[in-house]
């Protein structure tokens, strides 16, 4: 049901995003906050897609199928301009944003501009501060070191040197000119909050936002009773995502005699066939793979009477999964990496652990396993958590104060 705010539909907010060609994690993003503020808080709010195609650029509406092709940056900055007198919009909110002229030109436009962080590509020319070699995160800031490890610890997207260049320069120029224009820097997680301070950022200017959450269809705290209670990972089967690390804790469970478990995978990745193997290779049993599943039949194995698993080494900002298991009243244990674990308090909405130890997922695993209470107190108070700091009327509130604020500011 929307809220009182809708009969005070006076604001026009311009939402600008770059668009890679296919979905990701930040689009994803982009649109749960686009609907929630129109639903739930009463404001005009649009999307467009801003990107680069080689020597031109596109502009695309979000409900457009195909995207304008600009011949120049002016050409797109006349296009944008355009958009923003039919928009009667007030404010800019900026998502992810790879390319310095596009941003700058943005900031010329004369209106307030906002922007959102989803991952670290405001301070890390590879986008992810993740040591891909040494399948750990980067505790380096930015500086001359990004360019030597993109070619020894392989941390970045690409390591042409043209695109590395471009990526470095990137970075620079958000940090040392962009900063200081944005009105406000908004995250998810105390750690990007952390990360944009460290870089910059002043204490003011930084805003950890509310994620909008609505259940996966079918979700509920009933919980299905199985044979054995279900260990669930979801999500991209790599390395990164910790997945060998789970598989090493639930072999240390098997050994200490902990056999009223199973393993479920849920997911595709490049490390599937290295975890069948490994799995077969070990002698596992109960590990089972269901490849790509969809949110109803996510939720319907959330809904077993198990555990949901996040065990990512890469320090992920906030991810979904994880806030999606919790509302279906499964307990969650997640690890410490990045903002993985920040979406619970520990011990008491879910349990976080040190992300490189399968001893210590292992121990934090095996009192949820053998005490059914246990479980379904942590999974409905996860559940609680969710509802009460990310329901959609919660974050739509909070993003109208913001846009209120800056627009009188401005």
């Amino acid at each position: 049901m929307a809220s009182v705010a809708t009969q005070h539909k006076y604001m026009n907010i311009l939402r600008i995003h770059f668009s890679p060609g296919s979905k990701n994690g930040a689009e994803y993003d982009v649109a749960k906050v686009n609907r929630v503020v129109r639903e739930f808080g009463g404001v005009d709010d649009r999307i467009c897609n801003l990107f680069r195609q080689e020597k031109k650029y596109g502009f695309q509406r979000h409900n457009e199928s195909l995207p304008l092709i600009c011949s120049s940056l002016a050409v797109l900055r006349e296009t944008l301009e355009s958009e923003i007198v039919r928009s009667s919009s007030e404010l800019i909110h900026l998502h992810s944003m790879p390319y310095h002229e596009i941003t700058r030109m943005i900031l010329g436009m004369g209106l307030p501009v906002i922007r959102t962080s989803h991952e670290p590509m405001l301070t890390c020319p590879g986008w992810s501060r993740f040591l891909l070699k040494d399948n750990a995160p980067c505790t380096k800031e930015f500086g001359p070191g990004c360019l030597v490890n993109a070619y020894t610890k392989c941390c970045q997207q690409s390591r042409l040197p043209w695109n590395l260049y471009d990526s470095y320069r990137n970075v620079g120029r958000e940090i040392r000119e962009f900063f200081p224009q944005y009105k406000r820097l908004i995250v998810n997680s105390n750690y990007l909050a952390e990360t944009l301070l460290v870089h910059g950022a002043r204490l003011e200017q930084v805003v950890v936002a509310p994620s909008p959450q609505y259940a996966l269809p079918g979700g509920a705290l009933r919980r299905t009773p199985s044979e054995r209670i279900p260990i669930i990972f979801a999500g991209r089967v790599s390395r990164p995502k910790g997945v060998l690390v789970l598989l090493e804790a639930y072999r240390i469970l098997l050994a200490a005699k902990c056999s009223n478990c199973s393993l479920e995978i849920i997911g595709e990745g490049s490390e599937l066939d290295e975890l069948r193997r490994l799995t077969a290779h070990q002698g596992l049993k109960h590990v089972n793979f269901h490849g790509w599943v969809d949110r109803k039949a996510l939720s319907e194995m959330f809904g077993r009477d198990g555990i949901a698993v996040t065990p990512s080494v890469y320090p992920d900002h906030f991810p979904n999964v994880v806030a999606e298991a919790m509302l279906c009243g499964v307990p969650v244990v997640a690890s410490n990496s990045g903002g993985t674990s920040e979406w619970f308090e520990h011990g008491i909405s879910g349990i976080s652990y040190d992300y490189k130890s399968p001893d210590e997922l292992a121990k934090v695993l095996r009192p949820l396993l053998e005490d059914q209470q246990l479980r379904l107190q942590l999974g409905a108070a996860g559940r609680e958590h969710i509802r009460l700091h990310h329901s959609p009327e919660k974050t739509a509130s909070f993003y109208r104060a913001l846009y209120e604020e800056v627009i009188s500011e401005h």
